[in-house]
């Protein structure tokens, strides 16, 4: 309803008290799309709500060819953190040149609905143009089926001329996928708020994807000009180029454009393999501190998810581990030898890089295809113990003495108040509970170093070991320093940061938002309510 109640605002702010002349906006430098399908920095000239939608840092420049004259008429755009400026030179036939420069924003108001501002000025060329300044507003609703519409109220301030305040322009928009994202039609309506409805100037645009970076476009509007052209995605690049025919067939200019963007798009080309490196030091508890100034440490929610995100990209081939100031509990330990395990089921190349290795992450890093530690370091394999601390005597010693209820033999949390040595039920315990742990930690070992169960217990009861002793024993497979990693492992494959990878997420113009899963993460202790 409140996307409703928008779009009627917007049209109701485009009914002038007298109306007047419509403001002759100039052509040149310029390509065309539908203002409710738009998708790209394109969204700053044709409706600046898309600058919501698509959150990519990006450049491009076009290029017109008319009247046998090239790159005369040219423009650029560069867009960030959905704001974007643009510019364009048109020149006249008159030998005189116009400027246009754009200023604009988008933001996300809700899953499926955007809003979007910008403001052109023009300098230079015909008394006409030079000095007029323009504001511009739109709206873009994509509700997640197979629709999309858009509106644009441009000349909001009405700028005058000859002594008049010109008309408010409009423009309706409405798209529609039949099946899915390979067909794109388009309708939209141009009008000023002294037209009816019907009697306003339409364009039909449609867009075929025949293979996923490739796109075949054109429009016929209500004068039978025609445009024909194609747009082709190379990784992080795209060229294109589109040209206009009158009713009779001439031509009647054509435009080159050419830009990059910071993310991945679909592309005609195959990216290459990359390493994904993983400093774990990046990674906190499962709630970390997020100060408001300041570096944050990430979740340790978001080590797992991508992780397991890494198992199912196609662009990753390999997996480096950094296990520096290695902070993980005995549970989370699981959890990431989990995801590597995932990894290396998927075809992924693990890497477990590991300065000072200890019991725990020599545990996941056995899960790994190859363990790499420091020439100059040891391997501290020395088995897992429990320390318990008792405060009676300390106690006792100030004169005071708790009074604490037990019930049941092993209800033991008291005993540090209450006694100086654990009982023997607290020692059975105790026992019970390492015997598990390092159950675990030596059938862990067996298994991910391809080794017998009785052969690790032998290594921890004569560990630790220097970083030459554990390679003599097969421990580890590789000695070499982090700064020696890029040397050690396979030059073909290019590495990418953590930050650097979350970032890097596939661009696309779907419709229909994809599914969304929360992860609601409790962390504290288990407490009764009185």
């Amino acid at each position: 309803m409140k996307h409703v109640i928008t779009f009627l605002l917007l049209s109701a702010c485009a009914v002038p008290v007298m109306a007047g002349e419509r403001f002759p906006l100039p052509t040149g430098a310029f390509y065309y799309q539908p203002a409710g399908t738009v998708f790209g920095g394109e969204a700053i000239w044709i409706n600046p709500a898309g600058m919501g939608r698509y959150d990519a840092d990006g450049l491009q420049m076009m290029a017109d060819y008319r009247d046998g004259r090239a790159v005369k008429t040219w423009g650029a755009l560069a867009h960030r953190k959905r704001m974007g400026i643009a510019y364009r030179q048109i020149e006249q036939a008159s030998d005189s040149t116009i400027r246009e420069f754009v200023i604009g924003s988008g933001v996300k108001m809700g899953a499926d609905f955007e809003f979007g501002g910008s403001l052109s000025w023009f300098t230079d060329g015909p008394s006409l143009y030079d000095g007029r300044k323009h504001w511009n507003i739109g709206v873009l609703r994509r509700p997640g089926g197979p629709l999309s519409w858009g509106v644009v109220v441009g000349n909001l301030n009405r700028t005058k001329l000859n002594g008049e305040l010109t008309e408010t322009e409009l423009r309706y928009s409405l798209g529609y996928r039949p099946f899915g994202d390979k067909l794109t039609l388009a309708a939209d309506a141009f009008l000023s708020t002294k037209t009816r409805f019907t009697n306003a100037e339409f364009v039909y645009h449609a867009e075929y994807t025949p293979i996923p970076g490739l796109y075949i476009n054109g429009f016929v509007d209500s004068h039978r000009n025609i445009q024909i052209g194609a747009r082709v995605n190379l990784l992080k690049n795209f060229v294109g180029a589109k040209s206009g025919l009158d009713r009779s067939g001439h031509h009647r200019g054509t435009t080159v454009f050419t830009g990059m963007t910071e993310q991945r798009q679909p592309s005609v080309m195959r990216e290459p393999a990359k390493r994904l490196v993983i400093p774990l030091s990046q990674f906190g508890g499962e709630n970390p501190v997020r100060p408001i100034f300041g570096s944050s440490t990430r979740s340790f929610a978001e080590l797992i998810l991508s992780l397991y995100r890494a198992s199912t990209d196609p662009l990753v081939a390999e997996v480096t581990i950094i296990a520096d100031r290695f902070r993980l509990s005995f549970a989370q330990a699981q959890e990431v030898r989990q995801a590597l395990r995932q990894l290396k089921n998927a075809g992924r190349k693990v890497v477990w890089f590991d300065a000072s290795p200890g019991n725990l992450s020599y545990y996941v890093g056995s899960v790994a295809d190859r363990i790499i530690i420091p020439p100059v370091s040891q391997l501290n394999l020395v088995g897992i113990r429990a320390e318990l601390t008792f405060y009676a005597g300390t106690l006792a010693k100030l004169g005071i003495k708790a009074d604490l209820l037990k019930i049941g033999e092993y209800k033991t949390a008291a005993e540090m108040f209450t006694q100086s040595a654990a009982s023997e039920e607290n020692r059975r315990q105790i026992d019970r509970l390492l015997d598990n742990y390092f159950a675990q930690l030596i059938n862990g070992i067996a298994e991910g170093r391809h080794i017998s169960s009785d052969s690790v217990r032998i290594l921890v009861d004569h560990g630790p070991f220097t970083s030459a002793q554990a390679k003599q024993f097969g421990l580890v497979d590789q000695l070499a320093y982090q700064d020696q990693l890029d040397t050690c492992l396979s030059s073909s494959v290019k590495s990418i940061g953590y930050a650097r990878y979350v970032r890097d997420t596939l661009v696309t113009d779907q419709w229909q938002s994809p599914p969304t899963v929360a992860v609601v993460v409790a962390e504290g202790e288990i407490v009764g309510r009185n």
